[in-house]
């Protein structure tokens, strides 16, 4: 009887002894973490009109900077031609102000190389967007200082509506801008087909048109055309370059002044 005992006794406590392995090697299921959001795509006003994204935001909260260093042959803005070896420097601040919003700056410094005919400028920008699905939406400001434009008015003061839908691999943008100084308006709209060749290599294929009644001078109708193919090489994370060719075609309210161009140039983002 003592030793039926104990056997029963020593058989109890190896059962729990074993289940107090068991418990203690189990481990509590591990919620896997949320994936980070989405960057949305960054606008930033080009030298010629409709809004296209220029990089990518910050995957985190708070400011994004890129430094663009460019060159273009013959210098188009909004339609007016406004000289030839144009160097439009600028710096691009997007500050991610959460999932959904956007604030996005953009300060430029318009020079030329070797044309007396054209003067200096400066562009300030700024717009809060928001993002939603493939659709980033927001009002925008935009100071000019453009001395040479064919206008009593040497100044443009905007304010407007910018959106650009990402469909993949195509993106849609439209802008609108009311100038204050001259009581203009001014409507512009792009498309662009990135294509992306090897990881570092993208082509992208892109056209804009424009509209004009007023804006800073007397002319009203269909402004210009353009169609730009870029090829931008990453280098690496920090720095990307981007020659380009493009095809400047005036309208009904610019074809009595200039003629079709060829144009070519070239920049470097660096990015931080």
């Amino acid at each position: 009887m003592i030793l039926k005992n104990t056997i029963l006794a020593f058989a109890l406590t190896s059962v729990s002894a074993s289940a107090g392995t068991t418990l203690m090697d189990a481990k509590a299921p591990v919620t896997p973490a949320a994936p980070a959001p989405t960057p949305p795509p960054r606008f930033h006003p080009n030298a010629h009109g409709a809004h296209r994204p220029t990089a990518d935001l910050p995957a985190t909260d708070g400011p994004g900077f890129q430094v663009n260093l460019p060159y273009e042959s013959i210098l188009y803005y909004r339609g007016n031609r406004m000289g030839e070896n144009g160097v439009p420097l600028s710096l691009d601040m997007d500050v991610r102000l959460s999932e959904n919003l956007t604030l996005a700056n953009n300060f430029k410094f318009i020079n030329f190389i070797d044309d007396d005919s054209a003067d200096t400028k400066v562009h300030l920008w700024t717009a809060l967007f928001y993002h939603t699905g493939g659709l980033s939406i927001g009002p925008g400001f935009k100071f000019h200082r453009n001395n040479n434009l064919p206008s009593s008015n040497s100044d443009a003061i905007d304010f407007g509506l910018q959106a650009l839908y990402d469909f993949g691999p195509v993106k849609v943008g439209a802008g609108y801008s009311y100038d204050i100084e001259s009581e203009g308006h001014y409507v512009e709209a792009g498309i662009s087909a990135p294509i992306k060749l090897t990881p570092k290599l993208t082509l992208t294929p892109a056209a804009e048109i424009s509209y004009i009644d007023g804006w800073a001078r007397p002319v009203e109708g269909m402004n210009n055309a353009s169609l730009r193919l870029t090829a931008a090489y990453k280098i690496n994370p920090m720095f990307t370059l981007a020659p380009f060719i493009a095809w400047n075609l005036p309208l009904e309210a610019t074809e009595d002044r200039y003629d079709d161009e060829f144009i070519a140039g070239g920049a470097l983002h660096v990015r931080f």
